[in-house]
């Protein structure tokens, strides 16, 4: 998400996008690896 703040404030927001949702994306696949169960609160804690 730095990567992505960083892109964002130089102005590149179309990087920043890619960026972001990339992040969201390996978040997404890191916790139903580590417990399908608990996917409903992924997007308290993902940021």
């Amino acid at each position: 998400m730095a990567l992505a703040r960083f892109a964002h404030e130089a102005g590149n927001h179309e990087l920043a996008g890619c960026l972001t949702r990339l992040a969201a994306a390996t978040c997404l696949l890191r916790a139903r690896r580590d417990d399908p169960d608990r996917l409903e609160t992924l997007y308290l804690t993902c940021d």
